[in-house]
């Protein structure tokens, strides 16, 4: 079975991200500790465990051919939802189908291992991941940590998608009521988080 696991939205200033998510949403993120690197991260947990990251470029991230792709987004079409993760129990069986490597990441709090989809459709199709100790609550707990309240009871409601159908439907073997897909090239557009006061949208590029 597959269930949404994280969103991630790129945003050229982190401070105004994290800004705009509170008051107009009354979202709290929280920078990790993968900020010092080229790629600032912020971590907005929900109250199980699914969650919304923000990314944003760094000072160093200046003329690395690893964030160029990341940068030339930004610079069209500004802020954006970069992709989003799908959570599986057998990420193996999902690379010997799909044909495609076996990434990790071994952090402090977090081990995982993913299955992503060719460059060409990176930002059409999710990716695939399964974490090590079963869930990422760990990794969110470590988080939470450092929140002076406990994270509202959120997740994601409605994720609309464009993209192609056919190559979405062979992508991921299974449904996955979450999605609202048209057809199209220009990937995630919004997301749509259940809250206890109703549902919010948040949406770029509509």
């Amino acid at each position: 079975m597959l269930e949404i696991d994280h969103v991630i939205l790129a945003v050229p200033s982190m401070d105004d991200a994290l800004a705009h998510l509170v008051q107009d949403f009354g979202l709290v993120g929280i920078p990790t500790s993968a900020s010092q690197g080229p790629i600032a991260t912020a971590i907005v947990p929900f109250g199980n465990e699914q969650y919304l990251e923000v990314l944003a470029l760094t000072s160093s991230a200046s003329d690395l051919a690893s964030t160029a792709g990341l940068a030339r987004r930004l610079a069209t079409e500004g802020a954006h939802f970069w992709g989003f993760a799908v959570r599986t129990s057998d990420i193996a069986l999902v690379a010997s189908r799909t044909k495609r490597p076996l990434g990790s990441f071994n952090g402090k709090t977090v081990r995982s291992r993913t299955v992503r989809p060719a460059n060409d459709m990176a930002n059409q199709l999710p990716f695939f991941i399964e974490y090590l100790d079963g869930t990422g609550e760990a990794y969110l707990t470590a988080l939470r940590g450092g929140m002076s309240e406990k994270p509202a009871a959120l997740r994601f409601a409605e994720l609309s998608l464009s993209t192609d159908p056919a190559r979405l439907g062979e992508w991921l073997d299974a449904d996955l009521p979450t999605l609202r897909v048209h057809p199209g090239d220009s990937g995630l557009r919004s997301v749509g988080i259940e809250t206890a006061k109703g549902t919010i949208r948040i949406s770029y590029g509509d």
